[in-house]
């Protein structure tokens, strides 16, 4: 391979999409490549060529260049023999008023098309400052268009590379069929002047506005007018007294976009995150794919939701691949100093927590998004609502997903692209806040002592960053797909098809979730119904896990290593770090994780658990049954119950169980001779049983969970007359005495959050109703409420036996 030889563009930073559309084309037979600027500058003609070297590896002679206006110019070019080998650069060079241009690509097209070969338009974007300019600009550096200047361009390349975006369009191969002869110059003109800005806006979007600028528009806009007019009732006063309200709102809320602030933001983090993680991993094809989708519709960017550091990861990526920085929905928690200050600077936009009974707030945060939607800046917030304390995903919260579906459905945007998005840590800087809250504690409220606090975590080393993108979907295709048409459903409907539509957002996000080693580790060993594991066992266990990935088609983080390799390089920092102990006893190695950190694994485990919830559940119903021969039916009965027991815990693949689901897993176990299926009956033996208590040992810290409060219920309700508004801390009480007599095995089911999800889901159900069962179970009588409650307790505590054994 030819060495590349460094130039002062050299320090540019060119994507290997770029490089791989540029090589693939130029080297296709039969086909000629011309290129297209939108300007004539001869520092972006000797950019291109140097690009264009470096996708090819190899020295090009100068480009002919073509001014596409030019008679002359483009005249002298169709009189000439053209090479395949040599791409052509043809400038646009923008038209004089009122002059019409002479035909250049409908000729070029007729002249191709008669020697054979195919025409290949490649427009090209380069922008000497991927930041949004302001409003105006001394016309020495930026003049009318940020084109114009080349001093500005040379001071860029020479002092700020980093902030140089070099962007690549879809190729563009016209038929001559397509084409009218009168129109048709004009329409390929304007179909390649809109692409290229469309890519300009990709990474540049609209100006920047200050904050009390945006907040003025917001406060003319005719809709926000008619619905404050509609709050008044009438009343000018009262009117007048409410827009100054939302002036106030809009101060408060409203990002404050700087582009100062965040280059200096990213020269932060581009010191501190080598310093705490080794690295991050891209998903390249996703990132491409919403690069070209992005220029069609608004980008809604909704991530999971782990830690603090998301929207940090996000918004720098983004700016690293010459992408446009989103405005991001941070809670007003974060608004405090001295981040509140540079995360509004960076494109944070704040909303309080809760605004029941506040008939103002809403209409000023619905007018707020309509105006960024107008203004085609992408948006990012986490559709979980808040962070994942226990690392699974969480149920959808639908507030900001409503707003936004509202401005489509109203008309005020035309389409939307949906973005869902996976982020994954190697180990997450918040594990020991999340497990103190999990054991109890109160969630400590974000100020500036906390942030100095994270100064501590400089030198640590936390892993690699995992960023994969899901499946994008635009409004408009899954509108079609569901046979909708969002402006005639009525608010009951709409409410559903919001619903619906955060749902299939966690279902790809849970799709494109990464299997981290951290992660499968964990699960191995929680899953183990015995106390400890050896080597080899282990290495078994890790063969099943990955034949059923492959099988399920499960995305496994890409790795520097082996996959085996990399397991025990976890393994071999969790011994170190006494989250597992390591045993050498007579030639064999024994690992045995610490009874005290077994919640620290947990969370990891919670990462991935989705993947293993149908076959966990088909297992542990399979035990139940107790018996070596069981028929379809009688194992559907018991999945059934634990899908709807634990429906407010995880977000299944469908809404209700499905048949297919449970053959599924049944297939698979067959395929691990665990089962065998005759004359309709499904057999195991006793070596099988075994192997199924370990797959069900996935959701055993859920079941333990929810036994734990159930079987609160009785001495809560006998040692209080009236009812405690917060029985949490009672059942974390009980939780831990039942864990110390022996009744449950998994120190890590003592967790809060899994008590709320219980309680408030089986109460909510109607399972049992607390309200009415308290007074029964305290004067100790027999009815239905106890009744039910009894036999919801045994049957819980059934599947806890059958798998513990």
């Amino acid at each position: 391979m030819r060495q590349k030889k460094t130039t002062i563009f050299s320090r540019v930073q060119i994507t290997e999409h770029v490089r791989q559309l540029i090589s693939t084309h130029v080297q296709e037979p039969d086909s000629i490549v011309v290129f297209i600027l939108k300007h004539n500058s001869r520092l972006e003609k000797r950019f291109l060529k140097w690009v264009i070297e470096q996708s090819l590896e190899k020295t090009l002679p100068e480009l002919q260049v073509v001014i596409s206006t030019d008679p002359e110019d483009s005249g002298k070019l169709l009189r000439q023999d053209f090479d395949p080998a040599h791409p052509l650069l043809v400038i646009l060079q923008p038209q004089q008023r009122f002059k019409k241009v002479s035909p250049f690509f409908i000729p070029l097209l007729h002249r191709l098309h008669r020697d054979g070969k195919k025409l290949v338009l490649i427009p090209i974007s380069i922008l000497w400052n991927k930041y949004p300019l302001p409003i105006t600009k001394h016309p020495l550096f930026s003049g009318k268009h940020r084109y114009h200047s080349e001093i500005y361009n040379r001071c860029m390349l020479l002092f700020r590379p980093k902030n140089i975006a070099f962007d690549i369009g879809t190729p563009f191969v016209p038929d001559i069929s397509e084409f009218d002869e009168n129109k048709g110059e004009q329409q390929i003109r304007s179909r390649l002047f809109r692409a290229i800005s469309r890519m300009e806006h990709a990474v540049v979007g609209p100006p920047m506005r200050s904050r009390a600028h945006v907040s003025q528009r917001v406060l003319k806009d005719r809709r926000f007018l008619k619905q404050v007019a509609i709050l008044a009732d009438g009343d000018e006063e009262k009117q007048k007294r409410l827009l100054r309200q939302a002036e106030k709102i809009l101060y408060e809320m409203a990002a404050d976009f700087k582009k100062s602030t965040v280059m200096k933001f990213r020269g932060t983090l581009d010191w501190a995150w080598p310093k705490v993680i080794e690295g991050f991993w891209i998903d390249r094809e996703g990132m491409e794919q919403y690069r070209i989708l992005s220029r069609k519709a608004p980008a809604l960017i909704l991530p999971c939701h782990r830690s603090h550091a998301d929207y940090l990861i996000v918004s720098y990526l983004f700016n690293l691949n010459n992408l446009m920085l989103p405005f991001i929905a941070a809670g007003i928690n974060l608004s405090f100093w001295p981040m509140g200050p540079i995360f509004r600077r960076s494109g944070a936009y704040f909303i309080r927590r809760t605004f029941k009974g506040d008939k103002l707030y809403p209409l000023v945060l619905e007018a707020y998004v309509r105006r960024i939607l107008k203004d085609k800046i992408p948006q990012e917030f986490f559709p979980e609502g808040t962070r994942s304390r226990t690392g699974k995903l969480l149920h959808p919260k639908t507030g900001l997903l409503a707003i936004n579906l509202t401005a489509a459905r109203n008309g005020d945007v035309k389409d939307l692209l949906f973005v869902p998005l996976s982020i994954v840590y190697g180990k997450l800087f918040e594990t020991g806040s999340y497990l103190n809250e999990a054991e109890g504690a109160v969630k400590k409220k974000e100020n500036a002592r906390a942030v100095l606090k994270t100064a501590r975590l400089l030198g640590k080393n936390f892993g690699k960053v995992y960023m994969n993108f899901g499946k994008m979907f635009m409004l408009s295709e899954y509108l079609r797909e569901n046979g909708v048409q969002l402006d005639k459903l009525n608010d009951k409907e709409f409410r559903e098809f919001t619903n619906k539509t955060g749902y299939r957002i966690i279902r790809e996000i849970q799709k494109s979730t990464l299997v981290t080693p951290i992660a499968l580790v964990s699960l191995l060993f929680l899953a183990n119904v015995r106390r400890g594991m050896s080597r080899d066992g282990l290495m078994m266990r890790l063969d099943y896990a990955l034949r059923f990935f492959r099988s399920r088609k499960i995305p496994v983080a890409e790795l520097s290593t082996e996959i085996k390799e990399a397991v025990m390089k976890v393994l071999n920092y969790l011994v170190e770090s006494e989250k597992i102990e390591k045993y050498e006893i007579e030639n064999q190695i024994i690992y045995r994780p610490v009874e005290s950190k077994r919640s620290y694994l947990e969370y990891y485990k919670n990462n991935i658990i989705h993947h293993f919830i149908d076959v966990s559940f088909v297992a542990a119903s399979i035990l139940k049954l107790k018996s070596s021969s069981f028929s379809f039916e009688e194992l559907k009965k018991e999945y059934n119950f634990l899908f709807h027991l634990f429906r407010m815990e995880f977000v299944y693949e469908t809404d209700e169980p499905q048949q297919n689901s449970i053959r599924k897993e049944l297939e698979l176990l067959k395929e691990l001779d665990i089962i065998t299926e005759k004359e309709g009956k499904f057999q195991i033996d006793s070596k099988a049983a075994f192997v199924l208590r370990n797959i069900a040992g996935c959701v055993l810290s859920y079941l333990e969970a929810y036994y734990t409060v159930l079987e609160s219920y009785y001495p809560i309700s006998r040692q209080h007359e009236t009812l405690p508004p917060n029985i949490m801390p009672s059942i974390l009480t009980r939780g831990k005495l039942l864990h110390t007599m022996g009744e449950i095995t998994r120190k890590e089911s003592i967790n809060k959050f899994y008590y709320q999800t219980g309680h408030q889901w089986m109460n909510r159900s109607g399972m049992v109703n607390w309200g009415i069962l308290a007074p029964d179970l305290r004067k100790g009588g027999d009815t239905e409420q106890t009744r039910n409650y009894r036999e919801l307790k045994e049957k819980v505590s059934a599947f806890i036996s059958v798998i513990t054994g």
